[in-house]
């Protein structure tokens, strides 16, 4: 995982094939078991960056990884911990959670 994490400017998001992958990565590591709580450093400076996600039409935009909050809390065996040091895990939007403002749309209110 951290060669892959190299390959991308920390200030940049990672793209999506590299995502994916490091996706797969993580999971990897969370069904290896006991051992896993040694080797989550890498999952934890995947989660602290960007990746890039499709948002048809737009083009691709940059998210958080809240996808990667389970697999910590799974590894970690602790919901409150993972909240506590990624409050993305904690908020209540979806799992491909937009950034306010990434459209320019604001949604229709209720009348």
């Amino acid at each position: 995982m951290n060669q892959l994490l190299a390959t991308v400017p920390e200030d940049k998001p990672i793209p999506l094939a590299t995502r994916d992958r490091l996706y797969e990565l993580a999971w990897g590591v969370y069904y290896s078991g006991e051992t896993a709580k040694d080797h989550v450093a890498p999952i934890i400076s995947f989660m602290r960056r960007h990746v890039q996600n499709g948002a048809p039409p737009f083009g691709m935009i940059r998210l958080r990884l809240k996808r990667m909050c389970e697999v910590l809390s799974k590894i970690y065996r602790d919901d409150e911990r993972v909240k506590n040091d990624f409050p993305y895990c904690a908020d209540s939007t979806p799992l491909e959670s937009y950034p306010e403002g990434a459209f320019a749309v604001s949604p229709a209110k209720s009348r």
